[in-house]
């Protein structure tokens, strides 16, 4: 009997060892992290998988993203374990990390003294110093208040179980609502006037803010706002788990400040991404413009959509082939002025320098000080009038077939940038030293030769970057030859404006095109001469280990 007494309890003792070390194991394979998934842009949730969220063990179908879950990532990360996030009201995360339901909170939780009663915390991870402000409405009588006592008589509202609650105390007068558990159901009171003003975190105005255009955070003067008594926004453990809290420590610091402030940026963007595309879709299908000046900017950019990318394309058309164009026409220029007449020249070769030397110079002078817009209206109704005068008979629209307003357009974009470049060329040359000339004629140049094979090439690399901003400035000054009817953008700003009478909504969605438009340009141009300069002139450990 004993025996087999002792052959059941080793079998029992051998199925519970197995059954503690699977668990063990999974133990160590993971790590159960807690969220609120309702504070952006700290933490929410999205009902689609991405290669950047996670997905929510208990909201099936549900996925969390966010600065919080981003973090929490390379925090498991670099305690070699894989991060599952469960979603737990802000209020019930205590209960839960005390519970054992999960080991850790990473969500936003601030390392408050009633928190430090339920658990321990970690160094900080937030990018900022943590501040606490007052969200209101624009047309609130406390939306111009600087100071906790112009405050006083207010209705304000917190959410529940967090410092964004208890701090209301602080306001002398204040009316304390009772709190709720959501930021969402703070926005939702304070959008209906239910209440004067809510508490939130300094950091997180631009996001609110920026979605509801009605609301505005208030800024106290030094020493007049909220006090804080507490570290920031830490990650939660169990109280006495010194071992996991140095683990998470451990990992906090391989995170550079660099890549904290990346990783906050890129949730505080994509958050208002996607708030915008919501906005624009809903919009878009309105029956007309709407009101406020945001949407009515998203429903012409939808609306209006085929004349904006008509003037984005003859805009560029204008100013990319003009400036190439008027980039080969100032190395003609440049040649001129540097091929000043000698006494070593033929009399004849003499005075045709001499004329050409003139009429650069006066071709120059004449182009730069004068208006591209004034230019372009001589070109355009001078240049008609002589197609006009060569073609007797010929009707207006025939005419305007072989004056197009294009060719009008692209002749003054090549005649301004000419003139310009060239003195930029100009420049170049000028930079390039004499003695490298004299050292070309010294091996057996010919003038050509010199100026074709060791001035030129350094004098455009070094005039590249003025040759970009000459693009640049080319695109932007088109907009003045909307004077003689050009379809550039300018020209379907105005035509939309004066379709629709939303003057400033219309002018600034042609000022986010142009900005759109500046930028990457110049962004892909500044690449493309980084690369071009540094492939002339390379690291000197680059030389030396080619």
């Amino acid at each position: 009997m004993k025996k087999v007494f002792c052959v059941v309890m080793a079998a029992v003792l051998l199925l519970a060892t197995g059954c503690s070390s699977n668990s063990t194991e999974t133990e160590d394979n993971t790590v159960r992290i807690g969220c609120e998934f309702a504070y952006v842009p700290y933490n929410w949730e999205e009902d689609s998988a991405t290669e950047y969220n996670m997905p929510i063990e208990n909201h099936d179908g549900f996925y969390g993203d966010g600065y919080d879950v981003q973090i929490a990532k390379r925090v498991a990360e670099a305690m070699g374990k894989e991060p599952v996030f469960v979603k737990v009201s802000f209020d019930g995360l205590m209960q839960a990390l005390n519970n054992g339901q999960i080991d850790m909170v990473i969500s936003g939780m601030l390392d408050s003294p009633e928190h430090r009663q339920a658990a321990d915390f970690s160094n900080t991870y937030a990018v900022t110093k943590t501040e606490y402000t007052v969200l209101v409405n624009k047309d609130s009588a406390y939306a111009g208040a600087t100071s906790l006592e112009e405050l006083s008589g207010a209705s304000i509202l917190g959410q529940r179980g967090t410092r964004l609650d208890t701090v209301i105390d602080q306001i002398p007068g204040v009316n304390h609502i009772s709190p709720v558990d959501t930021i969402p159901a703070m926005l939702d009171r304070l959008l209906k006037g239910t209440v004067d003003g809510i508490v939130i975190n300094r950091e997180t105005v631009e996001v609110y803010t920026s979605q509801y255009e009605e609301l505005v955070g208030l800024t106290f003067d030094e020493g007049e706002g909220f006090e804080l008594d507490f570290s920031g926004i830490c990650v939660g453990v169990r109280k006495g788990d010194t071992e996991l809290l140095e683990d998470v420590n451990a990992a906090l610091d391989e995170i550079s400040e660099a890549d904290r402030t990346a990783l906050f940026d890129a949730a505080l963007v994509l958050v208002l991404a996607v708030w915008l595309i919501y906005r624009f879709i809903r919009v878009a299908g309105l029956p007309e413009i709407p009101e406020g000046d945001l949407d009515a900017m998203l429903y012409l950019l939808m609306s209006e959509r085929k004349a904006w990318i008509s003037g984005i394309g003859q805009t560029m058309a204008a100013s990319v082939v003009g400036t190439g164009i008027g980039f080969a026409f100032a190395v003609v220029l440049a040649y001129i002025r540097q091929n000043e007449p000698t006494l070593r020249d033929p009399r004849p070769v003499q005075y045709v320098k001499y004329i050409m030397l003139t009429l650069e110079k006066l071709y120059v002078t004449i182009i730069r000080g004068t208006p591209m817009m004034v230019q372009a209206c001589i070109i355009y109704y001078g240049g008609f009038s002589i197609v006009k005068a060569l073609m007797p008979g010929a009707s207006v629209t025939q005419v305007n077939q072989v004056w197009s307003l294009f060719a009008s357009a692209l002749i003054t974009v090549i005649l301004n940038s000419a003139a310009y470049l060239a003195e930029v060329l100009r420049g170049g040359i000028d930079s390039v030293e004499q003695g490298q000339k004299e050292a070309a004629f010294s091996l057996g140049f010919t003038p050509w030769q010199s100026i074709t094979r060791v001035v030129y090439p350094q004098a455009i690399r070094n005039s590249l970057p003025s040759i970009v901003n000459e693009l640049i400035n080319n695109i932007k000054g088109t907009s003045v030859l909307t004077v003689i009817g050009f379809g550039e953008l300018m020209f379907a700003t105005t035509s939309i404006a004066g379709k629709t009478y939303r003057y400033l909504p219309t002018y600034l969605v042609a000022a986010v095109l142009y900005l759109a438009l500046v930028v990457l340009l110049s962004y892909g141009l500044n690449k493309l001469v980084d690369c071009a300069l540094h492939r002339r002139n390379p690291r000197k450990g680059d030389k030396a280990n080619g």
